[in-house]
């Protein structure tokens, strides 16, 4: 039997968007749902049950919400980065807090339980602040003291301190041992076995910067922004990078300089900025000079490797160097040289290569000084191995003692090279 012919129907004309419009639509339609699922699960979670588990949900929440926006080609908010890192650091503190307090109960003993008393870090008594990128460290309140501005957390002014490195903590906790320097403190320690780091003390001003008085109104001012290595770890107040920097630098110009030393142990690109912030009006610098090292990236090894944040690391570089340019302020970024890459292999590609890359220095506004302290370390080995000696770690790092932080002698070896640069790019 025959088929009949199929009759045509006219289809009814509809008004259709263009094809990228309705797949656009249809994502943020997507994105919003899955957003509001989210946010209902995360309000579940925080009415009822454990802080941990609060934690633990928001985040699993705020990841999914972070690969369905990446997926759908919706970029991530600053403001959800910021509440990423609150809920983060709160959780830190949280847990450092009780791991700390049971520490203290149950395993330190009576003699250390007494030295962490008398220097302001009992449970109740210490600081637990966000630290070296995303890490929360234990702290002396009678050292450092809180800030919520953006620092973290700061020295006190006008204190005198000193290292200790026989007080050791749990693996998952960490802590600065920057103890205050009273013959209480001294006592304790001496009854408990520990030891004070030789020539480890140091002091702050009245500004709650490690070194001597600044002086605003000197013809030439410098600000040095950064972490453990502008401090100066185990070394005098006066050989600190910075302190060698304003020696150099007021011999080259003939004129009277200013130094100011903000470095802190534990700070990250973060804090850099909210220092410069902090001290800009009240030191009104001639220059600035960051210092940056792995760990205000990630984990020092890992950014060593290749694996960091460095989207973050780029953010806060950025904010810093618009500032610095609305404020006409030239700014040298000098990346610390680790002592792996100076005695044994340099594997420059990640760090600092990654660190020019994201910070978009002219190149004279960059310096690497890595060249050297490569030379000078070879220098300094021929040299004692001709008077007999073998050196087993290099003279410009701290190996003696098993720190990596810069020695006497790599501290004026830095301020040598910033200086060199810095008068080829200042003209007072």
């Amino acid at each position: 039997m025959a088929r009949l012919p199929r009759t045509r129907t006219r289809s009814r004309f509809t008004q259709r968007l263009f094809p990228f419009l309705e797949r656009l639509r249809r994502r943020d339609a997507q994105f919003k749902r899955v957003n509001l699922a989210l946010t209902a699960l995360v309000l579940t979670a925080l009415v009822a049950g454990t802080s941990r588990g609060r934690y633990v949900t928001a985040t699993l929440a705020s990841n999914a919400k972070i690969a369905i926006a990446g997926r759908l080609g919706i970029p991530l908010g600053r403001s959800d980065v910021d509440a990423r890192w609150r809920r983060d650091r709160a959780h830190g503190a949280e847990s450092s807090r009780e791991i700390y307090q049971r520490f203290y109960d149950q395993e330190a003993p009576a003699p250390m339980r007494r030295t962490l008393s008398e220097a302001g870090m009992a449970p109740g008594d210490a600081l637990y602040r966000p630290a070296n990128y995303n890490r929360t460290v234990v702290l002396s309140s009678k050292v450092f003291a809180a800030d919520e501005t953006g620092r973290s957390y700061k020295m006190v002014p006008d204190m005198r301190s000193f290292w200790t490195n026989s007080l050791l903590l749990p693996q998952t906790l960490g802590g600065f041992f920057l103890l205050p320097d009273t013959p209480g403190v001294r006592k304790a320690i001496t009854d408990s076995g520990a030891t004070i780091i030789p020539k480890s003390p140091q002091s702050t001003n009245s500004w709650g910067c490690r070194g001597p008085e600044p002086d605003p109104q000197a013809e030439i001012r410098g600000l040095i922004v950064g972490d453990s290595f502008m401090q100066g770890l185990f070394v005098a107040d006066s050989e600190t990078p910075p302190a060698c920097l304003e020696r150099d630098l007021a011999k080259a110009w003939g004129r009277h300089v200013s130094i100011l030393n903000t470095g802190h142990i534990g700070y990250s690109p973060e804090q850099y900025y909210f220092t410069l912030l902090e001290y800009y009006d009240k030191f009104k610098p001639t220059f600035l000079v960051l210092s940056v090292c792995p760990n205000d990236f990630g984990d020092a090894q890992d950014v060593l490797n290749g694996i960091g944040d460095w989207d973050e690391g780029a953010f806060w570089l950025a904010e810093i160097d618009y500032f610095c340019r609305t404020h006409k302020i030239p700014w040298l970024l000098v990346p610390v040289p680790f002592e792996i890459q100076v005695t044994i292999q340099r594997g420059a590609g990640h760090y600092p290569g990654n660190v020019s890359n994201i910070s978009k220095r002219l190149t004279t506004e960059y310096l690497d000084p890595v060249e050297a302290f490569v030379g000078e370390n070879l220098r300094l080995q021929e040299e004692s191995k001709r008077s007999g000696n073998q050196l087993l770690f290099s003279p410009l790092f701290n190996g003696h003692i098993q720190d990596g932080h810069f020695s006497p002698a790599g501290c004026a070896l830095w301020a040598r090279e910033v200086a060199q640069r810095l008068v080829l790019l200042i003209a007072p």
